[in-house]
């Protein structure tokens, strides 16, 4: 069912949702493009470790909020008919706060992993153990 609060559809707050994977992927793979080259197969283990990890938590964070933001729209369903939605947006707002907080815990993890996969390349770079060469373009 969808549901309009004015002209907003408010199932489109899960659909938003359904595109933090993908969002997560395509930045993983700018990392991974970026730094692939730089590295040796040691480090390269690193980086797609890295990878794997943020998708994994990119879809674990997906399916836990999902729940969340589900219950949040019935309540916004059943609230709609009876008042205006911006007497207790304050409220959903906290709700929802509440509810996804510690989701942000776990995005710290990859963003950990990556640091540390783009530092080793740094440091053979600023060490003079990876040096730019001429090519021809």
């Amino acid at each position: 069912m969808t549901v309009f609060a004015g002209n907003v559809d408010l199932n489109g707050m899960k659909n938003i949702i359904y595109m933090i994977p993908v969002a997560t992927i395509l930045g993983g793979l700018v990392n991974v493009f970026l730094l692939h080259e730089l590295e040796n197969w040691n480090e390269r283990i690193i980086l797609y470790t890295a990878f794997i990890v943020t998708i994994f938590i990119s879809i674990f964070i997906t399916v836990t909020a999902t729940p969340v933001i589900d219950a949040l729209i019935i309540k916004m369903e059943s609230r709609i008919e009876d008042e205006s939605p911006s007497l207790f947006a304050n409220e959903l707002t906290a709700e929802l706060e509440r509810g996804l907080s510690r989701l942000h815990v776990y995005s710290v993890i990859n963003n950990l992993m990556f640091l540390v996969a783009a530092i080793i390349p740094y440091r053979r770079i600023k060490y003079g153990e990876l040096t730019a060469t001429p090519s021809s373009l």
